[in-house]
């Protein structure tokens, strides 16, 4: 056999062979928390045991992401700062421990500003036990100073936020909350 025949036999099983390879990487690729969708999703909420509860999958995703936080942490600090970093998309955190028993979260968002309002109550899931969350802050790295959280929401802007001695406090802002 040789001649266009076999060419066409050849193109034929290369074509099908692609099909199979296309769809393998698919599987793979889709099989990942961050990049997985749909089903797949779903497949991961019953292992981790979060469950949908009507979300679409980019705010499930982030609920599994916060689970496997939860799920494996022991009130480490780094997991902590990793949970934050998550949720803010900073560019920096740190924690600062207070003796005897709480600790102060920071991030720097990046301009972002961005703070879901579950952070707070997601991260004290996370802390050790006995051990409170003081406080928790942000800027934006283009300001370096902060404000306390308004009645109307995170990140809100507010005449009077802290900045050193003598500099315009007029745009100051940023989050920094109390939490008991």
């Amino acid at each position: 056999m040789s001649g266009p025949r076999l060419t066409g036999l050849i193109d034929a099983a290369a074509e099908q062979c692609q099909t199979i390879e296309s769809v393998g990487s698919q599987l793979l690729l889709y099989r990942g928390l961050s990049t997985a969708i749909g089903t797949q999703l779903d497949i991961f909420g019953e292992i981790l045991g979060c469950a949908r509860n009507d979300r679409s999958d980019t705010p499930y995703r982030a609920a599994l992401q916060f689970q496997v936080y939860l799920n494996t942490s022991e009130g480490q600090p780094n997991v902590i700062l990793d949970a934050l970093r998550f949720y803010t998309d900073a560019t920096a955190v740190s924690l600062v421990e207070l003796y005897p028993a709480a600790m102060v979260l920071w991030a720097d968002t990046g301009g972002t500003g961005s703070i879901p309002d579950t952070l707070v109550p997601d991260l004290n899931k996370l802390r050790p036990g006995g051990v409170r969350i003081a406080g928790l802050s942000y800027n934006d790295s283009t300001n370096l100073s902060l404000c306390f959280k308004t009645e109307t929401g995170y990140g809100a802007q507010r005449d009077g936020g802290f900045a050193e001695y003598s500099y315009d406090t007029t745009n100051s802002g940023g989050l920094a909350e109390e939490l008991t």
